[in-house]
Protein backbone atom coordinates (compact mmCIF):
# COMPACT_ATOMS: atom_id res chain seq x y z
CA UNK A 1 0.00 0.00 0.00
CA UNK A 2 1.16 3.70 -1.29
CA UNK A 3 2.12 5.35 2.68
CA UNK A 4 1.39 8.66 1.17
CA UNK A 5 -2.48 9.09 0.47
CA UNK A 6 -3.42 11.62 -2.07
CA UNK A 7 -6.29 14.20 -1.91
CA UNK A 8 -7.74 13.14 -5.07
CA UNK A 9 -6.83 10.07 -7.03
CA UNK A 10 -9.00 9.70 -10.68
CA UNK A 11 -9.97 6.17 -12.36
CA UNK A 12 -10.23 5.77 -15.57
CA UNK A 13 -11.57 2.30 -16.10
CA UNK A 14 -11.33 2.58 -20.12
CA UNK A 15 -8.72 4.45 -21.17
CA UNK A 16 -7.67 5.11 -25.08
CA UNK A 17 -5.17 5.71 -27.69
CA UNK A 18 -6.59 9.40 -28.91
CA UNK A 19 -5.80 9.91 -32.47
CA UNK A 20 -6.27 13.30 -33.36
CA UNK A 21 -6.70 14.43 -37.60
CA UNK A 22 -6.93 17.80 -38.74
CA UNK A 23 -8.49 18.58 -41.79
CA UNK A 24 -9.54 21.87 -43.77
CA UNK A 25 -12.88 20.05 -44.25
CA UNK A 26 -14.68 16.33 -44.03
CA UNK A 27 -16.10 15.46 -47.05
CA UNK A 28 -18.02 11.58 -46.68
CA UNK A 29 -16.79 8.82 -48.90
CA UNK A 30 -13.64 10.48 -49.65
CA UNK A 31 -10.14 10.06 -49.38
CA UNK A 32 -8.05 13.16 -46.86
CA UNK A 33 -4.48 14.10 -45.93
CA UNK A 34 -4.39 15.00 -42.27
CA UNK A 35 -2.46 18.83 -42.25
CA UNK A 36 -1.56 17.70 -38.80
CA UNK A 37 -2.29 14.37 -36.73
CA UNK A 38 -1.85 13.77 -32.78
CA UNK A 39 -1.43 10.56 -31.14
CA UNK A 40 -2.10 10.66 -27.21
CA UNK A 41 -2.69 8.69 -24.34
CA UNK A 42 -6.14 10.01 -22.81
CA UNK A 43 -9.10 8.90 -20.90
CA UNK A 44 -11.36 11.20 -18.83
CA UNK A 45 -9.92 10.59 -15.51
CA UNK A 46 -5.97 10.40 -16.92
CA UNK A 47 -7.34 13.78 -18.58
CA UNK A 48 -8.28 15.35 -15.20
CA UNK A 49 -5.16 13.90 -13.49
CA UNK A 50 -3.00 15.81 -16.16
CA UNK A 51 -4.96 19.02 -16.33
CA UNK A 52 -4.23 19.04 -11.99
CA UNK A 53 -0.64 18.55 -13.21
CA UNK A 54 -0.40 21.68 -14.95
CA UNK A 55 -1.44 23.65 -11.83
CA UNK A 56 0.78 21.71 -9.67
CA UNK A 57 -1.51 19.38 -7.72
CA UNK A 58 -0.50 15.69 -7.62
CA UNK A 59 -3.60 13.75 -8.68
CA UNK A 60 -3.33 9.96 -9.62
CA UNK A 61 -4.38 8.32 -12.47
CA UNK A 62 -5.46 4.83 -12.00
CA UNK A 63 -5.67 2.98 -15.51
CA UNK A 64 -5.89 -0.88 -16.32
CA UNK A 65 -3.05 -1.66 -19.12
CA UNK A 66 -1.70 -4.60 -20.48
CA UNK A 67 1.40 -5.69 -19.89
CA UNK A 68 2.75 -4.43 -24.01
CA UNK A 69 0.58 -1.19 -23.61
CA UNK A 70 2.22 -0.38 -20.09
CA UNK A 71 5.67 -0.95 -22.47
CA UNK A 72 4.19 1.66 -24.70
CA UNK A 73 2.68 4.16 -22.58
CA UNK A 74 4.66 7.05 -21.80
CA UNK A 75 4.08 6.57 -18.05
CA UNK A 76 4.59 10.55 -17.05
CA UNK A 77 3.79 11.56 -13.23
CA UNK A 78 0.96 10.20 -11.27
CA UNK A 79 0.27 7.02 -13.71
CA UNK A 80 -0.48 4.42 -12.14
CA UNK A 81 -1.12 0.83 -14.25
CA UNK A 82 -3.22 -2.04 -13.28
CA UNK A 83 -2.59 -5.10 -15.22
CA UNK A 84 -4.92 -6.58 -17.11
CA UNK A 85 -5.22 -8.78 -20.56
CA UNK A 86 -7.31 -6.80 -23.52
CA UNK A 87 -5.35 -4.47 -25.05
CA UNK A 88 -6.11 -0.46 -25.69
CA UNK A 89 -8.98 0.47 -27.53
CA UNK A 90 -8.21 3.62 -29.88
CA UNK A 91 -10.49 6.62 -30.57
CA UNK A 92 -10.14 8.73 -33.57
CA UNK A 93 -11.37 12.62 -33.79
CA UNK A 94 -11.19 14.50 -36.99
CA UNK A 95 -11.30 17.90 -35.97
CA UNK A 96 -12.32 20.60 -39.56
CA UNK A 97 -10.49 24.26 -39.69
CA UNK A 98 -13.82 26.18 -37.28
CA UNK A 99 -13.78 23.86 -34.78
CA UNK A 100 -16.83 21.31 -35.91
CA UNK A 101 -15.44 17.99 -34.54
CA UNK A 102 -16.66 14.14 -35.63
CA UNK A 103 -15.31 11.23 -33.44
CA UNK A 104 -15.53 7.61 -33.46
CA UNK A 105 -14.86 5.89 -29.90
CA UNK A 106 -14.08 2.10 -29.82
CA UNK A 107 -15.90 -0.04 -27.91
CA UNK A 108 -14.17 -0.31 -24.30
CA UNK A 109 -12.07 -3.14 -23.69
CA UNK A 110 -13.70 -5.74 -21.73
CA UNK A 111 -12.32 -5.90 -18.33
CA UNK A 112 -12.87 -9.00 -16.17
CA UNK A 113 -14.47 -9.08 -12.11
CA UNK A 114 -10.98 -10.07 -11.14
CA UNK A 115 -9.67 -7.08 -12.81
CA UNK A 116 -12.58 -4.58 -11.82
CA UNK A 117 -12.10 -5.73 -7.89
CA UNK A 118 -7.94 -5.03 -8.49
CA UNK A 119 -9.05 -1.57 -10.44
CA UNK A 120 -11.45 -0.72 -7.15
CA UNK A 121 -8.94 -1.99 -4.59
CA UNK A 122 -5.37 -0.23 -6.22
CA UNK A 123 -7.13 2.88 -6.38
CA UNK A 124 -8.52 3.15 -2.70
CA UNK A 125 -5.12 2.07 -1.43
CA UNK A 126 -3.90 5.25 -3.19
CA UNK A 127 -6.47 7.27 -0.76
CA UNK A 128 -6.54 4.95 2.27
CA UNK A 129 -6.01 6.70 5.51
CA UNK A 130 -6.90 10.52 4.25
CA UNK A 131 -9.76 11.66 5.74
CA UNK A 132 -11.97 13.61 2.82
CA UNK A 133 -9.91 12.38 0.17
CA UNK A 134 -11.89 12.31 -2.80
CA UNK A 135 -11.87 9.38 -5.73
CA UNK A 136 -12.75 10.63 -9.32
CA UNK A 137 -15.05 7.64 -11.30
CA UNK A 138 -14.68 9.18 -14.99
CA UNK A 139 -15.36 7.49 -18.29
CA UNK A 140 -17.10 4.64 -19.28
CA UNK A 141 -17.34 1.95 -16.88
CA UNK A 142 -16.48 -1.74 -19.16
CA UNK A 143 -18.45 -4.78 -19.40
CA UNK A 144 -17.13 -7.25 -17.11
CA UNK A 145 -19.78 -9.92 -17.02
CA UNK A 146 -20.93 -8.33 -13.86
CA UNK A 147 -24.50 -6.38 -13.57
CA UNK A 148 -23.70 -2.05 -13.62
CA UNK A 149 -25.56 -2.87 -9.68
CA UNK A 150 -22.94 -5.30 -8.69
CA UNK A 151 -20.21 -3.53 -10.26
CA UNK A 152 -20.84 -0.05 -8.49
CA UNK A 153 -21.14 -2.21 -5.14
CA UNK A 154 -17.67 -3.82 -5.44
CA UNK A 155 -16.42 -0.28 -5.78
CA UNK A 156 -18.26 0.97 -2.43
CA UNK A 157 -17.24 -2.27 -0.78
CA UNK A 158 -13.33 -0.87 -1.54
CA UNK A 159 -13.55 2.25 -0.98
CA UNK A 160 -13.74 3.21 2.44
CA UNK A 161 -16.59 5.84 4.06
CA UNK A 162 -14.42 8.33 4.79
CA UNK A 163 -13.47 8.46 0.70
CA UNK A 164 -15.75 11.19 -0.79
CA UNK A 165 -16.61 9.99 -3.83
CA UNK A 166 -17.33 12.09 -7.61
CA UNK A 167 -18.84 9.90 -10.42
CA UNK A 168 -18.45 11.01 -14.18
CA UNK A 169 -19.59 8.83 -16.20
CA UNK A 170 -22.74 7.55 -18.53
CA UNK A 171 -25.95 5.16 -19.45
CA UNK A 172 -26.87 2.58 -15.96
CA UNK A 173 -23.90 2.85 -14.32
CA UNK A 174 -23.95 6.79 -13.69
CA UNK A 175 -27.86 5.88 -12.49
CA UNK A 176 -26.70 3.18 -10.03
CA UNK A 177 -23.65 5.76 -8.05
CA UNK A 178 -26.48 8.52 -8.41
CA UNK A 179 -29.05 6.26 -6.41
CA UNK A 180 -26.71 4.54 -4.62
CA UNK A 181 -26.21 7.26 -1.70
CA UNK A 182 -22.51 7.16 -1.66
CA UNK A 183 -21.86 9.50 -4.04
CA UNK A 184 -21.16 13.60 -3.61
CA UNK A 185 -20.77 14.70 -6.69
CA UNK A 186 -21.55 13.83 -10.37
CA UNK A 187 -20.25 15.73 -13.28
CA UNK A 188 -23.03 14.61 -16.92
CA UNK A 189 -23.73 16.49 -20.00
CA UNK A 190 -27.01 17.52 -20.89
CA UNK A 191 -28.27 14.27 -22.03
CA UNK A 192 -26.57 11.94 -19.77
CA UNK A 193 -28.60 13.96 -16.88
CA UNK A 194 -31.82 13.36 -18.74
CA UNK A 195 -31.06 9.95 -18.98
CA UNK A 196 -30.19 9.29 -15.43
CA UNK A 197 -33.57 10.90 -14.85
CA UNK A 198 -35.29 9.28 -17.80
CA UNK A 199 -37.15 12.55 -19.45
CA UNK A 200 -36.00 14.79 -22.20
CA UNK A 201 -34.36 18.04 -20.94
CA UNK A 202 -35.21 21.43 -23.57
CA UNK A 203 -34.48 24.33 -21.33
CA UNK A 204 -31.98 25.68 -18.46
CA UNK A 205 -35.14 25.22 -16.11
CA UNK A 206 -35.09 21.66 -17.15
CA UNK A 207 -31.42 20.76 -16.62
CA UNK A 208 -31.98 22.62 -12.80
CA UNK A 209 -34.96 20.84 -12.19
CA UNK A 210 -33.32 17.43 -12.77
CA UNK A 211 -30.32 17.81 -10.98
CA UNK A 212 -32.07 19.18 -7.78
CA UNK A 213 -33.98 15.71 -8.00
CA UNK A 214 -30.90 14.13 -8.09
CA UNK A 215 -29.47 15.84 -5.00
CA UNK A 216 -32.77 14.46 -3.68
CA UNK A 217 -31.29 11.12 -3.69
CA UNK A 218 -28.29 12.13 -1.71
CA UNK A 219 -25.88 13.49 -3.88
CA UNK A 220 -24.19 16.48 -2.68
CA UNK A 221 -23.24 18.35 -6.04
CA UNK A 222 -24.51 18.02 -9.28
CA UNK A 223 -22.32 19.62 -12.10
CA UNK A 224 -23.48 19.85 -15.43
CA UNK A 225 -21.58 20.90 -18.53
CA UNK A 226 -23.81 22.73 -21.01
CA UNK A 227 -20.91 22.76 -23.79
CA UNK A 228 -21.04 26.47 -25.13
CA UNK A 229 -23.54 27.97 -23.19
CA UNK A 230 -21.73 27.04 -20.04
CA UNK A 231 -21.18 25.03 -16.67
CA UNK A 232 -23.70 24.62 -13.88
CA UNK A 233 -23.44 23.75 -10.60
CA UNK A 234 -26.58 22.56 -8.39
CA UNK A 235 -26.83 21.99 -4.60
CA UNK A 236 -29.61 21.70 -1.71
CA UNK A 237 -28.85 25.34 -1.27
CA UNK A 238 -27.34 27.21 -3.93
CA UNK A 239 -27.05 27.34 -7.98
CA UNK A 240 -24.44 29.43 -10.28
CA UNK A 241 -24.56 29.25 -13.80
CA UNK A 242 -20.68 30.24 -15.43
CA UNK A 243 -20.07 31.46 -18.93
CA UNK A 244 -17.12 32.16 -20.30
CA UNK A 245 -16.43 34.84 -22.54
CA UNK A 246 -16.45 33.52 -26.45
CA UNK A 247 -13.70 31.47 -27.57
CA UNK A 248 -12.41 30.24 -31.13
CA UNK A 249 -12.92 26.47 -30.63
CA UNK A 250 -9.89 24.22 -32.04
CA UNK A 251 -10.96 21.16 -30.44
CA UNK A 252 -13.98 20.46 -28.26
CA UNK A 253 -12.85 17.05 -27.07
CA UNK A 254 -12.07 17.02 -23.31
CA UNK A 255 -13.18 20.19 -22.36
CA UNK A 256 -15.65 18.34 -20.11
CA UNK A 257 -12.70 16.70 -18.23
CA UNK A 258 -10.72 20.33 -18.27
CA UNK A 259 -13.98 21.62 -16.20
CA UNK A 260 -13.79 18.93 -13.90
CA UNK A 261 -9.98 19.06 -13.18
CA UNK A 262 -10.75 23.14 -12.67
CA UNK A 263 -13.68 22.45 -10.32
CA UNK A 264 -11.47 20.00 -8.57
CA UNK A 265 -7.84 22.65 -8.41
CA UNK A 266 -10.05 25.35 -6.80
CA UNK A 267 -12.25 22.79 -4.45
CA UNK A 268 -8.62 21.57 -3.39
CA UNK A 269 -7.37 25.06 -2.69
CA UNK A 270 -8.08 24.70 1.08
CA UNK A 271 -11.21 27.86 1.14
CA UNK A 272 -13.85 26.22 -1.16
CA UNK A 273 -16.22 28.54 -2.52
CA UNK A 274 -19.20 26.56 -5.53
CA UNK A 275 -19.19 30.02 -6.88
CA UNK A 276 -15.52 29.85 -6.77
CA UNK A 277 -14.84 26.66 -8.37
CA UNK A 278 -17.45 26.52 -11.12
CA UNK A 279 -16.12 30.02 -12.16
CA UNK A 280 -12.55 28.04 -12.58
CA UNK A 281 -14.49 24.95 -13.95
CA UNK A 282 -16.06 26.72 -16.72
CA UNK A 283 -12.44 28.83 -18.05
CA UNK A 284 -10.45 25.49 -17.66
CA UNK A 285 -13.53 23.91 -19.98
CA UNK A 286 -13.38 27.11 -22.50
CA UNK A 287 -9.77 27.09 -22.81
CA UNK A 288 -9.52 23.53 -23.33
CA UNK A 289 -11.56 24.06 -26.75
CA UNK A 290 -9.08 26.48 -27.67
CA UNK A 291 -6.26 24.12 -27.75
CA UNK A 292 -5.44 20.90 -30.61
CA UNK A 293 -5.72 17.55 -28.58
CA UNK A 294 -7.37 15.86 -26.09
CA UNK A 295 -5.80 17.08 -22.91
CA UNK A 296 -4.94 20.77 -21.79
CA UNK A 297 -1.48 21.79 -22.63
CA UNK A 298 -1.71 24.76 -20.67
CA UNK A 299 -3.76 26.73 -18.04
CA UNK A 300 -3.24 30.87 -19.99
CA UNK A 301 -4.50 32.60 -21.11
CA UNK A 302 -7.71 31.77 -19.33
CA UNK A 303 -11.11 33.55 -20.78
CA UNK A 304 -13.02 35.60 -18.60
CA UNK A 305 -15.93 34.10 -16.92
CA UNK A 306 -19.11 35.24 -15.56
CA UNK A 307 -21.21 33.85 -12.71
CA UNK A 308 -24.81 34.41 -11.81
CA UNK A 309 -27.49 32.32 -9.60
CA UNK A 310 -30.02 33.96 -11.99
CA UNK A 311 -31.01 31.07 -14.26
CA UNK A 312 -32.25 31.73 -17.67
CA UNK A 313 -34.86 29.09 -17.08
CA UNK A 314 -36.66 29.19 -20.38
CA UNK A 315 -33.23 29.39 -22.56
CA UNK A 316 -33.22 26.24 -24.98
CA UNK A 317 -30.61 23.71 -24.18
CA UNK A 318 -28.68 21.49 -26.40
CA UNK A 319 -27.94 17.96 -25.80
CA UNK A 320 -24.74 16.93 -26.58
Amino acid sequence: MNSTPHHLVTLTPAPSWDITYSLTQLDPGLVHRAQTTTREFAGKGVNVSRALALAGISAPAVVPLSPADQAGVAGGPGLVAVDVEAELRTNATVVESGGQTTKINQAASHVSAREWRSLVRRTAELVAGDHGSWVLVSGTIPESGASAAERVSTFMDSVGPDTRIAVDTSGEPLTVFARSGRVDLIKPNVSELAGCVGRALATLGEVVDAAQEVVGWGVETVLVSLGSQGFLAVTGEQQFWARSAPVTAVNTIGAGDASVAGFFRSLLSGSFSLADSVTTAAAWGALKVTQPGSQLRTLEPLPTVSVSEQIQADQPVTSD
